[in-house]
């Protein structure tokens, strides 16, 4: 037994990992945290791809940052979309998801908006990004940054075998070299600019953008997240539509996000804020039902690009995994549009059709 098999053969007899294939290529994948290793850390023949790690959120942004924060930090824009980690395998791009699987869609599309070169002259790097677009296998809520297809955003780079990332200046680097998106940048800063980082976040909630990350310059890696109102909102409404297929502190958690956001950063009239919560609240359940009333079923449709059909049909079959009685996918159709096959696909959410199925036929039920 190799050392790589040593270290994954216990977690696997515990189901805490567990053993995956991409076409030809065997990997293994952390289904939760171990010891050092995050969940979502993937191990590639004698390689360790680190998952990426949780990142806690600032919840009240000037008393947060005045406590954490102690040495300047950069100030990056978090863009609403699905985290994957890319790497370069057997002369393939991978791209893995947070909880470690290959991505069919992400890895199909990966040479569209990485250039390899950067693979060839540093075989072991590791890019993380957030895919974003309305054109995505997985988020119906997506930044306005994208409005049709989807993109790679650049925001972390890290390497096999490593939990470190790379300095920012030397990220900033990379991506300007082989043409990489970056995430969006404004700047580096100290609690003393604290004004200043309300600003932008003012301005970034009046364009309807999810939010920052606040990044520790120097040594530490420390990071935080703080996200604005209307990214709260926008969450509320998406995840209405399946009410009953999320936990109620979904929707808990960011109402009491919006207050506090109301509180201390302000850019809405009280009043027009509780009207948008109520409207987010009705629209998503509203939908929701009409969906239910309209095809005896809730879901939402999804479409995405491929470069490869078969890729497609692996996207299929990789739902249906990792989704399991969460949701049904049903296919629409797979056609080709030019250079891509266009894939649409619908997503049946399992407990609030059940739900309002048991409600319309006559239901009794106890409060």
């Amino acid at each position: 037994m190799g050392q790589s098999e040593a270290l994954w053969e216990p977690w696997i007899l515990t189901r805490r990992a567990t053993r995956e294939n991409w076409k030809d290529i065997s990997y293994v994948r952390l289904a939760t945290d171990v010891g050092s290793f995050p969940k979502g850390t993937v191990g590639l023949a004698d390689r360790i791809v680190y998952g990426y790690p949780k990142i806690p959120r600032i919840e009240v942004l000037e008393k947060g940052l005045r406590t954490h924060f102690t040495h300047p930090f950069w100030v990056e824009e978090k863009v609403d979309g699905y985290n994957v980690r890319v790497v370069c395998w057997e002369g393939e791009l991978l791209a893995l998801t947070r909880g470690g699987f290959v991505c069919p869609f992400t890895t199909d599309r990966a040479g569209d908006w990485i250039d390899r070169e950067i693979f060839r002259e540093i075989p072991d790097v590791v890019l993380c990004g957030e895919v974003v677009g309305p054109d995505n296998p997985y988020v119906i809520s997506t930044s306005p940054l994208v409005e049709r297809d989807a993109r790679f955003f650049l925001f972390d780079v890290m390497r096999m075998g490593s939990q470190e990332f790379v300095p920012h200046e030397l990220k900033q680097e990379l991506a300007r070299r082989f043409g990489i998106d970056l995430v969006p940048l404004y700047g580096q800063w100290t609690t003393e600019d604290i004004p200043r980082i309300r600003e932008i976040i003012v301005e970034l909630n009046r364009k309807a953008r999810e939010g920052v990350i606040f990044k520790e310059a120097g040594g530490r890696s420390l990071r935080a997240k703080y996200v604005t109102a209307s990214s709260d909102l926008s969450d509320i409404a998406a995840m209405g539509e399946r009410f009953y297929d999320v936990h109620p502190s979904y929707f808990t958690s960011r109402i009491l996000r919006l207050v506090l956001f109301l509180s201390e950063i302000g850019g809405a009239n009280p009043l027009e804020l509780e009207t948008e919560l109520g409207r987010a609240l009705v629209r998503g359940y509203g939908k929701a039902v009409k969906e239910f009333l309209k095809h005896g079923q809730c879901g939402d449709e999804f479409r995405c690009r491929f470069r490869n059909p078969e890729n497609a049909e692996r996207l299929i079959q990789h739902l249906h995994k990792v989704e399991g009685e969460k949701s049904r996918t049903l296919v629409r159709e797979l056609k080709q549009e030019g250079d891509f096959w266009v894939l649409r696909f619908y997503k049946v959410y399992s407990a609030t059709t059940d739900l309002l199925r048991n409600l319309w036929e006559g239901l009794l039920r106890f409060d």
